[in-house]
């Protein structure tokens, strides 16, 4: 694979507004990057309008995240005059299509369009400096977290249930994908007799069902038409049981192919703290017909799901004056680290909810957040997992949660928010212990040699006249 060049990316800005006129923002695909804007009186517009192009986008931000819509945050400036006919145009009206591209060319490494529905812009105006104004669009779900809906599902399964969702007015330019059927006893795929979305936005529903089955959901660019998004469905044990695809280093030589820079790393508190859930779930169940009691113990080592590096069940604790500290509940009788009663009626059996409520304890409070910053790499996508070499006690495998591009005429970084859901006791303290769970140990990828140019023709100095 070629090597990324940092400073050889290409960026590609255009709005389609709601009669499907399309104006590029940065240049013209037909006359290349150095294409100049074009003045014409007949394009729609009121005044002259720029049909070629019209370089005025000073920045872009493009956010994706896992479970989330994709967001795009559009900077622009035009002189005066042109910012005025620019504001009077459909250029700025809500309800038009903002699509972006960024990518390296000369290795033709691209990410796919990212396409959002435009919201209300930001707008400055100044007799000095000009016409200013931020573009603020939503990807494909916006409309799926916009009111609410009241329906009945019977006898389907969550799969049946997304794809009668989908088939709903607004939802045309999204497809949906799933993973395949592990069998009978698939929560993914278990015919519900009956479930209700109860004044619920279609987004939350969706969300619902997709994490009772452990599994997440997320919109993505569409990897085979352009303008076009996904709506992926993935089991969290094969997310966070995959292969690196990428490895990230502190202060090492990175190859921009499959090993990249860290520029920056951050971690936060909120994670570094095990809640009595990530460690054992008891559930009770009542049958209404029978009257009988069932007692259920779920712990991390009946999850599916893995743990993103090394968990070591310590044994000691500390005390604190007269009192002995221990972070995590052990299971000793009747205790557990969280009770959860499920009905006996519920569509949902008492272990999918356990398993799946396990699962969000110990990605959310049981391992550690992070955030790098690194150069763009235009197919790194949420929902993947990431080699961490170089920052001592935080090196291992993480899961990327978020992905914001910041990308200007000058450069184009990446930002990445990561989690681990395991507890590393070389950096937290030993007396934080649980039921180890089966570990994701895959190898990162190491870097396949020193870094060289992503360009295939060779030009020869020339030597100035003075």
């Amino acid at each position: 694979m070629p090597v990324l060049d940092p400073s050889g990316f290409q960026m590609a800005v255009r709005i389609v507004t709601t009669d499907r006129q399309i104006y590029p923002l940065w240049m013209s695909a037909e006359g290349g990057a150095t294409a100049g804007a074009t003045s014409t009186t007949d394009a729609g517009l009121d005044g002259e309008a720029l049909i070629a192009g019209l370089p005025c986008v000073e920045s872009v931000d493009i956010e994706i995240g896992l479970g989330m819509n994709s967001k795009l945050t559009i900077a622009i400036a035009t002189p005066f005059d042109l910012g005025l006919a620019v504001l009077a145009s459909p250029l700025m009206r809500e309800g038009n299509v903002i699509e972006c591209q960024v990518g390296y060319p000369r290795i033709g490494r691209f990410m796919p369009w990212i396409s959002v529905m435009a919201a209300r812009p930001d707008a400055r105006i100044s007799p000095d400096e000009g016409f200013s104004a931020t573009l603020n669009g939503e990807g494909g779900a916006f409309i799926a977290l916009r009111g609410s809906r009241t329906a009945e599902y019977q006898n389907k399964s969550y799969v049946d249930m997304l794809r009668e969702i989908l088939t709903h007015e607004g939802y045309e330019n999204i497809d949906l994908a799933v993973p395949d059927s592990d069998g009978p006893s698939d929560p993914l795929y278990q015919v519900r007799e009956r479930l209700s979305q109860s004044a619920q936005s279609d987004w939350f529903f969706i969300q619902y069902i997709v994490r009772a089955a452990n599994c997440d959901a997320w919109m993505e660019p569409s990897s085979s038409t352009d303008g076009r998004q996904t709506l992926r469905i993935l089991r969290r044990e094969a997310v966070l049981g995959s292969t690196p695809r990428f490895s990230f280093v502190m202060r090492g030589n990175a190859d921009f192919e499959v090993y990249f820079p860290i520029l920056e790393f951050e971690t936060q508190a909120e994670g570094v703290w095990l809640p009595g859930a990530a460690t054992t779930i008891r559930t009770g169940e009542l049958n209404p017909t029978s009257g009988g009691a069932l007692d259920r113990l779920t712990t991390r080592a009946d999850s599916p799901v893995p743990a993103a590096g090394p968990v070591v069940a310590a044994t000691g604790g500390a005390t604190v004056e007269d009192t002995a500290v221990i972070a995590a509940v052990t299971a000793e009788g009747d205790v557990a680290g969280d009770h959860l009663y499920v009905s006996e009626r519920d569509p949902r059996t008492a272990v999918e909810v356990a398993t799946a409520h396990l699962t969000e304890s110990s990605l959310r409070g049981g391992g550690i957040q992070a955030t790098i910053t690194t150069i763009g790499i235009p197919d790194l996508f949420p929902g993947q997992m990431v080699g961490v070499i170089g920052v001592g006690v935080f090196n291992g495998l993480y899961l990327v949660q978020k992905v914001t591009h910041r990308v200007s005429a000058e450069e184009w970084g990446m930002t990445l928010e990561l989690i681990n859901n395991a507890t590393e006791t070389a950096m937290l303290s030993d007396i934080l212990r649980g039921f180890t769970p089966r570990t994701n140990d895959a190898t990162p990828p190491e870097p396949a040699g020193d870094a060289g140019s992503g360009g295939t023709t060779t030009v020869e100095p020339v030597e100035g006249d003075g």
